[in-house]
């Protein structure tokens, strides 16, 4: 008999709204390159929301409703979890923030679109590496770590110079993209690992419920041929066969998930073998049990002890002028997009002199070393420069600076660096204005060493409370109940070869 017209039209229409996604996803990836400011995080958040739809119609025409809740669900809870402890603590990322108004409404703080770019980037290197290893497990799980740490090494750099988020440490990464520390790897890795090995439970206690069901019809079967009841099964094609469900004359297309036959979705097709009775259903109350942990999660964030910034940040603020002349405004800088969350630019004019003052507030570490190449673009057709570096050894955070201002005129031209610090400052060369707080103003036509340092506690390593590790455990038991799943529904019967 011919699959029924209701069927592959269902199965067309899922077909149709996933190669429509991903056309989208890769339109909105184009247009990404093209644009700038909000029509870029527009198409940003159009890449993740396709790419998104894109899995997930795959994941549930293969799997159905039920069971493709039962994998998006832990997969998400995890990522979320991660992703909540990683901006509060920096474990296991490093220190970060996002910019939380910008791709979408946020939950904790993260963003949710950010979670559905995990599923999204997870679930497309699995579904990879199952074709490429689609009988080795540890292989599968190895390509699936490997490729989300390569896409990420794609994918980070380019949202950090978008100003999506950034790091507080800018000089512990890879050559080439240093501003990225090599613990958001290690993190990507260690997460990466996790959701594979929930994609590879899932998958196998799917494989184990097909046996049972294979292993039931077979023996039926067999006594039917026995009273001469039934005739002999046909052979068994590589892609698809056709079986008869009891009682019926309909006919029942099943088509194969990677190396198993496996029956069509429910939602690609209004025809199944038999109504499902409770105990065949175990995915459905799983689901249920994860959506609920998933929101007692949510509920506990708002407990967690929080640090207001994760890492070390500074407040203050930079002056560049010249002595006014005519219509001059004077030295102008343009503040980069990474940085607009945490820095303004506004006109100055003080004791006969006018330019730009660049006011700071919470700027992590990483970014405020950057802020001596705000000085090029003051004076671009001056050699002039200004190196910022401030690291922290335990509780002692120090601050070393060099400013060469050889080419501008003394009493023409004004540089003024402010730095106010989250705790006292011990020593400094600069003038004190209180006591975290310290100003220098470099000599024109001179090179000035900058120094400070300053005492407090790592506010990272003080946010990592109680609560986070209650946040972790609910994480851990997520993938307990996944495994305990898929332990409870394996294929206890003995096979060829073993005893």
């Amino acid at each position: 008999m011919t699959v029924p017209t209701a069927a592959r039209d269902t199965a067309g229409t899922a077909r149709v709204v996933s190669l429509t996604a991903v056309a989208a996803w890769v339109l909105a990836q184009i247009v990404y390159s093209l644009v700038e400011g909000s029509a870029r995080d527009t198409a940003t958040m159009v890449v993740l929301c396709a790419g998104s739809i894109a899995m997930i119609v795959d994941v549930v025409g293969r799997r159905g409703v039920g069971r493709a809740v039962a994998i998006i669900a832990p997969v998400s809870a995890i990522v979320f979890a991660a992703e909540v402890v990683g901006t509060r603590t920096g474990f296991p990322f490093g220190a970060y923030g996002y910019v939380t108004d910008r791709i979408g409404p946020a939950v904790a703080d993260v963003p949710i679109l950010i979670t559905a770019a995990w599923f999204m980037g997870a679930y497309a290197v699995w579904r990879v590496a199952a074709f490429v290893l689609p009988t080795a497990r540890s292989g599968r799980i190895a390509i699936g770590v490997v490729g989300l740490v390569s896409w990420d090494l794609y994918l980070d750099p380019q949202m950090v110079a978008a100003g999506l988020w950034s790091w507080d440490a800018k000089d512990a990464g890879l050559p080439g993209m240093e501003a990225i520390p090599l613990t958001n790897f290690a993190g990507w890795a260690a997460v990466g690992l996790v959701v594979m090995l929930v994609f590879e439970l899932r998958r196998a206690a799917f494989r184990c419920r097909l046996r049972h069901r294979r292993h039931g019809r077979a023996g039926g079967a067999r006594g039917r041929r026995g009273r001469g009841l039934a005739p002999p099964p046909h052979p068994r094609h590589h892609d698809t066969h056709r079986r008869t469900a009891r009682g019926g004359s309909s006919s029942v297309t099943h088509s194969t998930w990677h190396d198993v036959v496996v029956p069509v979705s429910p939602v690609l097709s209004p025809h199944r073998l038999a109504p499902r009775s409770r105990t065949r259903r175990p995915a459905v109350r799983i689901a249920a049990a994860l959506l609920l942990v998933i929101i007692g999660s949510l509920s506990l964030t708002s407990c967690m002890e929080r640090s207001p910034y994760v890492g070390d940040r500074l407040w203050g603020e930079l002056v560049v002028a010249a002595k006014a002349s005519g219509d001059s405004k004077g030295p102008q800088i343009e503040i980069p997009q990474s940085m607009a969350g945490s820095v303004v630019a506004d006109a100055y004019s003080e004791n006969g002199m006018v330019g730009t003052r660049v006011t700071y507030s919470a700027l992590p570490v990483g970014q405020f070393n950057e802020l001596g190449d705000l000085l090029l673009e003051a004076y671009p057709n001056s050699p002039v420069s200004m190196d910022l570096s401030t690291k922290r050894n335990g509780d002692v955070v120090r601050f070393r600076g060099s400013t060469d201002l050889s080419s501008l005129t003394a009493g023409q031209d004004l540089v003024s660096l402010t730095v106010q610090f989250a705790g006292p400052i011990s020593a400094t060369n600069g003038k004190q204005s209180s006591d975290d707080t310290a100003t220098w103003t470099p000599d024109a036509g001179k090179v000035t060493d900058l120094s400070a340092e300053a005492n407090y506690a790592d506010p990272g390593t003080a946010a990592f409370g109680d609560w986070t590790w209650l946040l972790a455990g609910i994480t851990l038991a997520v993938v307990l109940i996944v495994g305990g799943v898929a332990y409870t529904t394996r294929d206890a019967s003995p096979r060829a070869g073993r005893t």
